[in-house]
């Protein structure tokens, strides 16, 4: 459910291994995210590994990703090149915890 959860908030994505044995824990995906930028169009597309380790005694998510690429259509060129150069030099690092508890109902509740 985390998985679906997190590839809903995505503009897209896609499997790229989905060649991989059946039950491989580690799965590679492509995920695309819109930008906001007035008067153009842009994404930023990462390849992600996600390993889902549903053995513990607390099912756990873990995410890792290299190098995302920002593409541009449309807008003045040195928009583009403005958001071309930041994806080049940034780095982003998070660590987020999500927890899903069965609620009274017996129905599933992200935390």
């Amino acid at each position: 459910d985390a998985l679906r959860i997190l590839m809903s908030q995505a503009e897209s994505c896609r499997r790229l291994d989905e060649d991989a044995p059946p039950g491989s824990e580690t799965q590679r995906w492509e995920v695309v995210t819109p930008i906001e930028f007035p008067g153009m169009v842009a994404r930023s597309v990462t390849p992600m590994d996600i390993r889902v380790d549903a053995a513990a005694d607390r099912p756990t998510l873990s995410i890792s990703s290299g190098a995302s690429e920002t593409q541009c259509s449309g807008g003045p060129g040195w928009a583009q090149a403005l958001l071309s150069r930041i994806g080049e030099i940034a780095t982003t690092v998070s660590s987020n915890t999500v927890d899903v508890q069965e609620d009274e109902g017996g129905g599933l509740t992200v935390v």
